[in-house]
C-alpha cells in the first residue's frame, strides 16, 4: 500500500510487479512508448522517452504512478462488496478511476433508487437464508425465497443485463438450487 499525498488517498501497489516491469523497457526500448502513454497522474519525464548516452531514461516514480493506475493485483486491496456504489468509491479511493464496464455501466444506468430496493431485497433474502437451514427445509421458507428472488429478478432490466452476471441474485439462487435437489 502507498499513500499519495496528491490526493491523500491509500492505494494498492504490488511491488513485485513493479519491480519486474522497471527494467522490461530498459531491454526492449521499443516498449517504452507503449508503458508512458497508460493512464496515470504523474507527468515525470513526460510521455516521449529519453534517450542519454544510447540508453532509454526510465522515471520509476512515473512507472510506479502507471501501475499503481492501471493493475489490479491480488496480492492488492480488493473490495468484494457486490454494491456498486460502494465499489464505485473504493476504486476511486484506491485506484484513482471509476469503472466503466459493462457491468457497471448497466448498474449506473439503474439508478440510485432501484440499487437501492435491490439492496433491500438482497439484505431480506440474507437474512432470510440466515435463517433457513438447508438441511430443515420447511415449504413456506421456500415459497418466501422464490418471492423474493422474483422481486430481485425484477430489478434487473433484461436487455440491459442481457449476458451480465446478476450478483444480487447468486445466494437466493443457489439456495433455491439446493431446495429443488430435495
Amino acid at each position: 500500500m502507498t499513500y499519495d499525498v496528491r490526493d491523500k488517498n491509500i492505494r494498492g501497489f504490488p511491488a513485485a510487479l513493479s519491480k519486474a516491469i522497471v527494467p522490461k523497457p530498459l531491454n526492449n526500448p521499443s516498449q517504452i512508448n507503449k508503458i508512458l502513454n497508460l493512464y496515470g497522474t504523474y507527468d515525470g519525464i513526460g510521455r516521449k522517452p529519453i534517450v542519454t548516452d544510447g540508453s532509454p531514461v526510465i522515471d520509476t516514480f512515473q512507472v510506479h504512478d502507471i501501475i499503481c493506475r492501471n493493475v489490479l493485483g491480488l496480492g492488492a486491496h480488493y473490495d468484494e462488496t457486490k454494491d456498486y456504489d460502494t465499489w464505485q468509491a473504493s476504486l476511486l479511493r484506491t485506484w484513482g478511476f471509476k469503472c466503466f464496464c459493462q457491468l457497471c455501466r448497466a448498474e449506473h444506468a439503474d439508478g440510485p433508487h432501484v440499487r437501492n430496493k435491490r439492496r433491500e431485497l438482497e439484505e431480506q433474502a440474507q437474512a432470510l437464508l440466515e435463517r433457513a437451514h438447508p438441511a430443515r427445509l420447511k415449504r413456506l421458507t421456500v415459497v418466501k425465497a422464490r418471492r423474493l428472488a422474483n422481486s430481485i429478478s425484477e430489478t434487473y432490466d433484461e436487455e440491459r443485463y442481457k449476458n451480465l452476471p446478476q450478483t444480487a441474485l447468486e445466494s437466493i439462487q443457489q439456495y433455491l438450487a439446493a431446495a429443488k435437489d430435495w
